[in-house]
């Protein structure tokens, strides 16, 4: 840690730290947080039975869960999950079928995805437990369990968003959603009957070649037979460099080949989603996989996926997550033309407030923000084109806070999620961004603000297991009665490529994203890169309830 920090950080003998580290209300939150996310992991509780928090094919299965569509016979079946991730809902057509007096939508199913498992276990790095008996480090058992889970999402290319099972419409292996069963796709033979734009070409090309047995003999398991992504395949390299690269069912150096394999260069197919980038970009793609297979053979390889209508695409979401994931991996020259046209396009969607329509599959709109900003600061991709756009984001994000604290999740009516990533995004900035700006008192506010509305929108949760941070085996039979966590709304994180079809909400990801606004917060990130240097928040103990955490959560900066 910088000296100089620390002597510019000392008020009234303490350091920003120590000062920081004394708001009970902060340790009472952010101990909610890591609560509530222990609680709800999803792994083996022997009973138990809600596929919210149990594991269900691992022992006594889960209680049948209804499922279904307007267009379709409600249905019952056992829901299905994966051991180590958390429960997160696709909510179908949600603006159409809302639900009463809340933001999500009527009709919703449980996922399985290894971009959520990656997404809520990364602000868990931000923590040291070496002074803890190993029976006490809970973050690592956590982890422990979600890096297992992602090995489900991989290929020999990358992962995938959607786990690997065996083919309904055929006997091919492919991926899937684990809970929506294939044979509802039938129902896109009414495509047939929609007349498409001249532009829209290749997408009604793809619709018709889909339900062509002879072109596509996989049936519709080809739907959603997606192949690996760019996105993906980041958050799954970020992990590995973070949590340990001895872990990754992949070698790392295969990952990062494969993400600089994939870019906007020499492209013939366009389909107009993307026009904000104006032409070749040299950036990153979507999808790794060739868009260029012609109509006999693109259905083929079922284990190399299915590109969704058949053309890639640039997303400024996923460019900024592979920014952070090459950054992380510290690439040396092969990596600059491509991090350099990335970076690029990163300013041209600050400069012209391209976001959130610029990420495709992002209609949360402080997602962009806390992408590019944590490729800028974790990362380490702070090369004049970046920092141009921390310039602008952090300009932008000022103006657009409320005055209760919050922000707007543009898409997404809830504020919780979008709140927590703007402060995110504003504590990777730094202040040796807003001074020079003249930003340096408005910054500090702002972040003061946020963090404080996100204090307020703590909700006391009762913790539902005994072995809720709490391993040790001597305490074990304890039961979890009068105990509590602290919960915030689900935001949207996530959707199909068509916002309104279906959106992605979990509540686990608005607590960890409340877990890395308040664990940068306490390690002074707004400081400017002096304020990182690696430090992380070293455990002394922990507490079993958010009640007991004035006094029993101590952490110290370290």
């Amino acid at each position: 840690m910088s000296l100089a920090f620390l002597t510019a950080s000392v008020l009234n003998g303490q350091t920003l730290f120590e000062q920081r580290l004394e708001k009970k209300d902060l340790k009472k939150t952010l101990m909610g947080a890591l609560l509530h996310l222990d609680d709800s992991q999803i792994r083996e509780r022997q009973g138990r039975g809600s596929p919210e928090f149990d594991a269900c094919d691992l022992g006594d299965g889960c209680f049948p869960t209804p499922i279904g569509s307007p267009m379709t016979p409600m249905l019952f079946k056992l829901t299905r999950n994966l051991a180590g991730e958390w429960a997160n809902f696709i909510n179908i057509y949600p603006e159409r079928f809302p639900k009463p007096f809340s933001s999500q939508g009527m009709i919703q199913l449980q996922d399985s995805n290894m971009f959520m498992t990656a997404a809520v276990s990364y602000p868990l790095h931000f923590f040291d437990e070496s002074a803890l008996e190993e029976n006490e480090q809970v973050l690592a058992s956590i982890l422990k369990l979600s890096t297992a889970n992602l090995a489900n999402f991989s290929n020999d290319r990358g992962f995938t968003f959607w786990p690997k099972q065996e083919g309904t419409s055929s006997e091919a292996e492919r991926v899937g959603p684990l809970n929506i069963p294939m044979f509802a796709g039938r129902g896109i033979e009414f495509l047939k009957l929609i007349p498409f734009k001249e532009e829209n070409q290749f997408t009604k090309e793809w619709l018709l070649d889909t339900l062509d047995r002879q072109k596509n003999p996989y049936g519709v398991d080809a739907l959603a037979n997606i192949p690996a992504d760019a996105d993906d395949t980041a958050v799954a390299l970020a992990h590995f460099q973070v949590f340990g690269p001895e872990q990754a069912p992949i070698e790392l150096s295969t990952l990062s080949q494969s993400l600089l394999s994939w870019r906007d260069l020499g492209r013939s197919k366009e389909d107009g989603r993307d026009q904000w980038k104006e032409g070749e970009s040299g950036a990153f793609l979507t999808w790794l996989k060739d868009e260029n297979l012609d109509r006999d053979h693109r259905f083929l390889e079922p284990e190399l996926g299915v590109m969704p209508l058949g053309v890639n695409n640039v997303d400024c979401v996923v460019n900024a997550n592979v920014l952070f994931a090459l950054g992380l991996a510290k690439l040396g020259r092969e990596a600059d033309e491509s991090i350099t046209a990335s970076s690029q396009l990163m300013l041209k969607a600050a400069a012209g407030k391209h976001w959130p329509q610029c990420g495709l599959y992002y209609p949360q709109k402080m997602l962009f923000p806390y992408a590019i900003s944590r490729a800028y600061r974790d990362g380490g991709v702070d090369n004049p084109y970046m920092e141009q756009a921390m310039v602008l984001i952090l300009s932008d994000l000022i103006s657009e806070q409320e005055a209760s604290g919050a922000f707007d999740g543009g898409a997404d009516q809830s504020k919780d999620l979008a709140t927590a990533l703007a402060v995110v995004s504003l504590l990777n900035i730094g202040k040796d961004i807003a001074e020079p700006l003249q930003l340096g008192r408005l910054y500090e506010e702002a972040i003061d603000k946020g963090i404080a509305y996100l204090v307020r929108q703590a909700k006391s949760k009762p913790i539902k297991h005994r072995d809720t941070f709490n391993r040790n085996q001597l305490l074990n039979f304890l039961p979890p009665y009068g105990r509590n966590a602290s919960t915030w709304e689900s935001g949207l994180y996530f959707s199909a490529s068509n916002w309104d079809l279906a959106q992605w909400r979990s509540s686990a990801y608005t607590s960890s994203m409340v877990v890395e606004a308040i664990a940068k917060y306490l390690l002074a990130y707004d400081q400017g890169s002096a304020g990182q240097a690696g430090s992380k928040l070293k455990v002394l103990s922990y507490a079993r309830s958010t009640r007991e955490a004035d006094s029993s959560f101590q952490v110290i900066v370290r």
